[in-house]
């Protein structure tokens, strides 16, 4: 009696697994999150597309005109494969800055040319496909210095942000990411 109801038990709890398996669910928010410590508490932005993203940033501006260098990364949140295209950073990758008063920031003669560089559905020199397997992390892009991008002249918070959207998929906004330039 005793054997058979081990054996019962352990039929169940076959049985449902066997059943989450199957019917289990498809919301991206549950897919795996394979974070490190060194990524804990760092936020990403919302999930789109099976695709979620963040930046952070490299090192914190101690003068009003130091750089502010940030690091890019797209994670897999999907239950199945995804494909992320590597264009160069800016014909399907656009950075958004606005000024502490709320309004954008303006961009410098390099970053406006960067800027009308982003293309979603554009022609592309180049475009190499890498596949992401659920939970995986792609973060084989160079660091951008926002500085070179923006005048960011006045002292105070500045709200960055990477919009990142490749054809007619739905675009991938990272976490927003809250930079303060000292004063003079």
């Amino acid at each position: 009696m005793i054997l058979r109801a081990v054996g019962m038990d352990t039929l169940l709890v076959a049985l449902c697994w066997a059943l989450a398996a199957a019917f289990g669910s498809d919301r991206e928010d549950l897919a795996p999150d394979p974070e490190g410590p060194a990524d804990a508490g760092r936020p990403w932005g919302g999930p789109s597309d099976g695709l979620r993203s963040r930046i952070r940033l490299e090192t914190t501006p101690a003068r009003p005109d130091d750089p502010i260098i940030v690091r890019y990364e797209i994670q897999n949140v999907d239950r199945r494969g995804r494909t992320v295209w590597h264009s160069g950073f800016w014909p399907n990758h656009r950075i958004d800055v606005t000024r502490p008063d709320g309004e954008p920031a303006p961009s410098t003669p390099a970053g406006l040319s960067l800027r009308r560089a982003f293309d979603p559905e554009g022609p592309r020199e180049k475009n190499a496909g890498r596949n992401l397997e659920p939970g995986e992390v792609d973060a084989a892009w160079e660091p951008v210095d926002v500085r070179g991008l923006y005048a960011l002249l006045a002292p105070g918070a500045y709200r960055i942000r990477v919009v990142y959207q490749e054809g007619r998929m739905e675009p991938v906004a990272t976490n927003v990411l809250e930079v303060v330039l000292p004063g003079p």
